[in-house]
Formats: C-alpha cells, sequence, structure tokens
C-alpha cells in the first residue's frame, strides 16, 4: 500500500493553487515499494522507480517563488517555503508539465512532514545488485544513499 505524504502549502498560495486545481487535494507524493509520485494538480506528474532514488535529504527552504519550476533536469515543486526535501534520481526519469514531457534528475518537494517521508525513504534503501549489502554511509546530514554503485554513477553524471 502506498504512503502519502502531503506537500506544504502558505496559507495565500494555498487558496490560490486551491482555484486553479493544484491545491493539497489533487497534489502529494505518494510512495510504495516499486515508486515514487509526485503531483501538483494538473500541472505537474513525475512517476518513476523506486530504485532510481539515489539520495534523499533535507533540502533549503524557498524564500519567493512557489508552484512548480524546472529546468534541465532540476524540478522544484512547492507551495511553500519550508518543509523541503531534496531527491536525486539516476537514472533520470520522465515528469509531465502540463501535458509536455520533462527529464526529472533532481526534485525538491516542500512536504508536510519531511522527516516523515524520508524515513519512508529510507526504508525502502536496499544496495544495488552485486553490492556487498551494507549500506554507505550518508554524504551529508540528512541524507541517505543507495549504493556505492550509485552513488558512483550519479557522480560521473554531475562531472
Amino acid at each position: 500500500m502506498a504512503e502519502r505524504f502531503a506537500i506544504s502549502y502558505g496559507r495565500v498560495f494555498g487558496l490560490l493553487a486551491a482555484l486553479i486545481g493544484m491545491g493539497s487535494r489533487s497534489s502529494g507524493v505518494e510512495l510504495d515499494g516499486e515508486t515514487l509520485c509526485v503531483r501538483m494538480g494538473w500541472v505537474f506528474r513525475a512517476e518513476v522507480p523506486r530504485g532510481s532514488v539515489v539520495s534523499a535529504r533535507r533540502g533549503e527552504g524557498v524564500r519567493l517563488t512557489r508552484g512548480v519550476h524546472g529546468w534541465c533536469g532540476d524540478w522544484l515543486v512547492n507551495g511553500g517555503g519550508t518543509g523541503m526535501v531534496e531527491l536525486g534520481l539516476d537514472p533520470a526519469g520522465r515528469g509531465s508539465l502540463a501535458g509536455v514531457s520533462v527529464r526529472v534528475e533532481r526534485l525538491r518537494v516542500s512536504l508536510e512532514d519531511p522527516g516523515g517521508f524520508l524515513a519512508a525513504v529510507r526504508a525502502g534503501v536496499h544496495p544495488a545488485a552485486g553490492d556487498d549489502n551494507r549500506a554507505r554511509a550518508p554524504q551529508a546530514p540528512g541524507e541517505a544513499t543507495v549504493s556505492p554503485a550509485a552513488s558512483a554513477a550519479s557522480s560521473r553524471r554531475r562531472s
């Protein structure tokens, strides 16, 4: 069964988002044993294999912008400025922005329960096949990394 995590909304943007079909009723993050799905109303949807999540950590707060913003695989989906989590995906996934297919390599989302979400992601973190069954220690406070092999692939991609 999928766990659902609510996107956090500020008071003003929450009202505006609800009026245009991007409010909390049609938005959120769902996580099950196979898939991670992030949705903000009709505007944005990304559904990626859970195994593609190579890192998950608390993100920095966002001061001014709200909604869905992205470029070159880096996406921000937020209804508020706090509760940010940052996910690294390798291989990059696919998403949809108002019906247009987009690449998703890094995803930042504002959540009401970022700690609960990160715990759920970590509960499903398993070393990749062929590894020595020991997950690598996190690189930064609050970061979960899948495996040495996945981390190496992610590092090569950023170089």
